[in-house]
Parts: structure tokens; C-alpha cells; sequence
């Protein structure tokens, strides 16, 4: 006696094959999710080391920098202006889909606002001088370049002990052009030294961004 059987094939190949890219992208979106907390950390101690490397940063700490542009407490500001920037990020996660035969989704790292007006606006970000004139010294940095911001006027030796942060220089009138952010440290909109730290960790931030995943 012999028995027969049938075996019927009821899901076809691109059937299987979708669902096995739909468990796939279920997996991939529980694991970014999981990680997302995670990864935001990583890049903030990662932008942190980077805009602390910046020659700018080390010279605001007693050095030529914060002589010239009359910060007092400059250290303390600077970690301010640096913690707003890096508390500000935040990694945006689109769902990764199923799309024909792979996967679309989207991984992005927001940063502050554009235009810096979030720090612009912090009280660190300028100070009041004794005449009663507002040096925005931060907008000064990211963006006035080379250009002369103070006429008449220039850096000098302090002879009188009144420097307000101590470190030896005033301003003082002079015949030359007036007074600039010095050079070395100068920025504009899209070359100063906030987009010089992110620049300088891009490839390190790309891998830790990609990291999600893993």
C-alpha cells in the first residue's frame, strides 16, 4: 500500500523574503531605540573634547585671547557657552522601512540652533564695560573675521593696574586701523572656532552615530 503526500507551497519567494526583511527592520528599530541614549552621550563627551582642544578655548584661560577681549571669569563662561552647545544635541531617528528589496531610514544629529542665538543671547556671551559699552566678545569670536571692530583704539601695555582681567593689557589710543579679533583665533559664520571643533571629530562622530546599529 502505498501513501501519497502533497506538499503545497503556499507562501511564495518574494513573500518570505519580505517578511524576512520586515523582522530584519523590527530588530534594527528596537536596537536604535535601545541605543539612541547611549550614542547621545558618547557624541556629547566626544564634542566636548573637541571644542576644549581649540587653541580659542586654551587661550581664554589666562592667555592672549582673554587679554584682548577683557574677559573676566573667562574659564567659567566658556564651559557654559560649550554646555549649552553640547547639552543642545539630540540624535533624530526616522523608523527604518522596508522599501522593494532593502531597508530606508534616517539617522541625524541636530545641533544648536542656527546662528549661535541660543549662546548670543546667554549673559556669559558679553559684558557690560565701565563706560557702560556692551562687548559682545562670543559674536565677536565666531564672526567679525579680521575686520577692525574697534577704531582708534588698540591693545597695549596696562600702566595703570586697572585691566579688568589682570593679564597685563588695556585699550589704549592709538594711529593704527583700531582693534580686531587677533587672526589666529578669528571666525565668520561658517569657519570659527565652534565649526572647526565639529570638523576636526566629523569621521569620530560618524562612527558613533553609525554605532546605534550595533
Amino acid at each position: 500500500m502505498e501513501i501519497g503526500y502533497e506538499l503545497k507551497v503556499v507562501t511564495t519567494a518574494r513573500q518570505l523574503e519580505k517578511q524576512i526583511l520586515q523582522e530584519i527592520v523590527e530588530q534594527l528599530n528596537k536596537i536604535m531605540l535601545k541605543n539612541k541614549f547611549f550614542v547621545e552621550n558618547n557624541v556629547r563627551n566626544v564634542l566636548l573634547r573637541a571644542f576644549k582642544s581649540q587653541p580659542e578655548y586654551i587661550s581664554l584661560q589666562g592667555g592672549k585671547l582673554q587679554s584682548e577681549l577683557g574677559v573676566v571669569d573667562a574659564k567659567r563662561k566658556i564651559d557654559a557657552i560649550i554646555d549649552r552647545w553640547v547639552n543642545s544635541i539630540s540624535l533624530n531617528i526616522e523608523k527604518v522601512k522596508v522599501v522593494n528589496v532593502g531597508f530606508k531610514g534616517n539617522i541625524s544629529l541636530l545641533l544648536a540652533p542656527a546662528g549661535f542665538e541660543d549662546v548670543l543671547d546667554m549673559p556669559e556671551a558679553s559684558y557690560i564695560t565701565r563706560k557702560g559699552t556692551k562687548i559682545e566678545w562670543l559674536r565677536w569670536l565666531l564672526f567679525e573675521g579680521d575686520k577692525y571692530i574697534i577704531r582708534e583704539y588698540d591693545v597695549g601695555p596696562d600702566k595703570t593696574g586697572i585691566a579688568r582681567t589682570g593679564l597685563g593689557q588695556i585699550m589704549i589710543r592709538t594711529k593704527k586701523n583700531g582693534w580686531r579679533v587677533p587672526p589666529e583665533y578669528s571666525g565668520i559664520a561658517i569657519d570659527n572656532f565652534a565649526t572647526r571643533a565639529l570638523i576636526s571629530v566629523q569621521d569620530e562622530l560618524n562612527n558613533e552615530i553609525f554605532g546605534i546599529v550595533k
